[in-house]
């Protein structure tokens, strides 16, 4: 499952849209509840958290002219993935307003992505169907396997089970002559995935509706498993575990949309987290690749020496053994200082971009609030 991602902390230059980004959001008290509130996943404009507004639940800040509301939930969702418990513990109040501004520029530069259709792109869309399915996967593994095993050998036959149930319902076409020739090939010590002919593994053997399995996608699932894990493919039994496992997240995918997993609100909120991470990649690789041709400028050697001499007495001195100071020369260390600087200018980028975003939208930040998440 898509893991969702976090930017690196932003690094403030001396130029006026990189400060404007980096300058706390204007404070006010205690914001007025929404007019309409969003209750259902798909509705919200979220990163983190997706537990609807509510008096247990205030919005915290608020950017005018978007749909960007951000609740005391989503806030504290952000900490807790941005710093540890201890670290939370000890900021202070200006320096939750700096988390805070640094989550608001994230759904800023969200909210554009969005507004492109960043999330409808052909890369964007096959990502999130994909992910779609393994949540369908794990949703369904977790009501029939995770929830009722006490124990490793327990979780195993369950899933075992589920893996069996699900194939004995389905209607699966195996071709016998294609498998005759695939047992001559198994037969063999040591079998390789090269040691099957090309012809032989473009043959169909075992279809499912409209997925066709051919002899080389039961080969490379056999010649991948362990050893003690291979089933006799000489064997009918051993083909047909094979092709169990072949279509498993197929057959999980299709029972747990019977079953309207689909419908319920932990597997809705999973998909609209994943749909927020994947849009965002978009912006990333937006801002990589203007970090990229600004790393391309004529200075840039002297820019890097600069960087590197700001920084020389912090960054690129270390304590050796012997705990004596130790400088990473420039020459030396030139790669490693280069690809520290494209991280530093990448922040630079996304910083320029939420500011100009800020422009003409005013932030509502109710301060009490920020200083007790």
């Amino acid at each position: 499952m898509p893991k969702l991602f976090r930017a690196a902390a932003g690094v403030c230059l001396g130029l006026a849209v990189a400060a404007a980004a980096c300058k706390p959001s204007p404070s006010s008290g205690p914001l007025a509840r929404p007019a309409k509130i969003a209750t259902e996943p798909e509705d919200m404009h979220r990163i983190y958290d997706f537990t609807p507004v509510s008096d247990a639940n205030p919005v915290l800040a608020r950017v005018s002219g978007t749909p960007i509301e951000i609740p005391l939930s989503e806030f504290q969702a952000f900490l807790r993935a941005e710093v540890t418990d201890e670290e939370r513990g000890r900021l202070d109040a200006e320096a939750r307003r700096r988390k805070l501004d640094r989550l608001i520029d994230d759904h800023l530069l969200l909210w554009d992505a969005y507004s492109k259709r960043a999330d409808q792109g052909e890369r964007a869309t096959q990502m999130l169907e994909n992910t779609k399915k393994m949540l369908l996967g794990e949703f369904l593994t977790k009501v029939e396997v995770d929830d009722k095993s006490k124990s490793t050998e327990q979780h195993e036959a369950l899933a075992r089970t589920l893996r069996d149930r699900l194939f004995s319902r389905a209607s699966v076409v195996v071709s016998n002559e294609v498998h005759a020739e695939l047992k001559k090939k198994a037969a063999v010590r040591a079998p390789k995935l090269e040691d099957l002919p090309a012809a032989l593994a473009a043959r169909p053997i075992a279809r499912y509706k409209d997925i066709t399995l051919t002899a080389g996608d039961v080969w490379r699932r056999w010649v991948g498993e362990p050893p003690d894990r291979r089933p006799d493919l000489t064997k009918a039994e051993g083909l047909t575990e094979l092709v169990k496992r072949e279509l498993e997240d197929v057959l999980k995918v299709e029972e747990a949309l019977a079953r309207g997993l689909d419908r319920e609100r932990g597997y809705r909120v999973k998909v609209q987290e994943n749909r927020a991470a994947i849009t965002r990649m978009w912006f990333q690789d937006q801002a990589t690749r203007e970090t990229q041709e600004r790393m391309k400028a004529h200075d840039i050697e002297g820019r890097l020496r600069q960087w590197y001499k700001e920084r020389l007495a912090t960054r690129y001195t270390y304590k050796d053994e012997k705990g004596q100071d130790k400088v990473m020369e420039y020459e030396a260390e030139k790669e490693s200082i280069r690809n520290d600087y494209f991280d530093h200018l990448r922040d630079v980028v996304r910083d320029e971009r939420a500011a100009r975003l800020r422009q003409g939208h005013a932030v509502e930040v109710d301060e009490s609030l920020v200083a007790g998440a």
